[in-house]
């Protein structure tokens, strides 16, 4: 079923691109424009994506698709690094 990966997303219409969806709200309170690349920190993960608007998102929040892991990737993927080291 790897061809559900091409419908997009409901709303945003992100098909294979990642982006950091916010509220209008949130946009215009930490002043940045659609496309802005911002970069979001958790613990000691970093990423960087661009900014859309998606209406009826909740303020103060940031929603960020990162993917399925490494678990679920089926015979090629699962269990294997993300880069070679």
């Amino acid at each position: 079923m790897g061809w559900l990966q091409e419908l997009p997303k409901p709303v945003t219409n992100l098909s294979w691109d990642n982006a950091a969806i916010v509220s209008g709200a949130t946009l215009s309170k930490l002043g940045l424009e659609e496309d802005d690349i911002v970069e979001l920190t958790v613990g000691n993960g970093k990423v960087k994506a661009p900014i859309i608007v998606a209406p009826g998102h909740p303020d103060n929040s940031v929603t960020v698709y990162l993917g399925y892991g490494r678990e679920f990737a089926g015979r090629v993927g699962s269990g294997r690094a993300l880069m070679p080291t």
